[in-house]
């Protein structure tokens, strides 16, 4: 659907001292469409912001605790270190846990999430977690 809008004669005027003739138009419509991304851009950081500033803010040392103490509990319920799980899980030597198939699965993801952490900010276990 097309839409005729006037645009005061001096803005047109200025913008031909800057823009050939035939670029104009597009010009214009350039340049409503850079505002419009503005605007839905900017919408959609103020819905991402009202939705997460009840989130409790966490640090990385807590982040990476909390992981830890996850991991820690799988390995103390299945008596194996993540070390050994996730090559054994990945090459199928291990199967998912009859009673909770998803636990394994989680299991790996936190892993990985620990190793992700240990790598990115050099956190180590057996250092002070809390």
């Amino acid at each position: 659907m097309s839409v005729t809008i006037t645009v005061p004669d001096e803005l047109v005027e200025k913008v031909k001292t800057v823009v050939p003739q035939p670029d104009v138009e597009k010009f214009f419509v350039d340049a409503a469409q850079k505002q419009l991304r503005e605007i839905m851009m900017a919408r959609m950081q103020e819905e991402y912001r009202r939705a997460h500033e009840h989130l409790p803010r966490k640090t990385p040392r807590e982040v990476y605790a909390r992981l830890l103490k996850e991991v820690i509990a799988f390995e103390s319920k299945y008596k194996m270190s993540s070390d050994k799980f996730l090559p054994d899980f990945e090459s199928g030597a291990i199967d998912e846990d009859p009673n909770d198939w998803m636990a394994f699965y989680r299991w790996r993801g936190l892993a990985y999430s620990l190793i992700s952490m240990e790598k990115r900010y050099g956190f180590r276990r057996g250092e002070h977690n809390e």
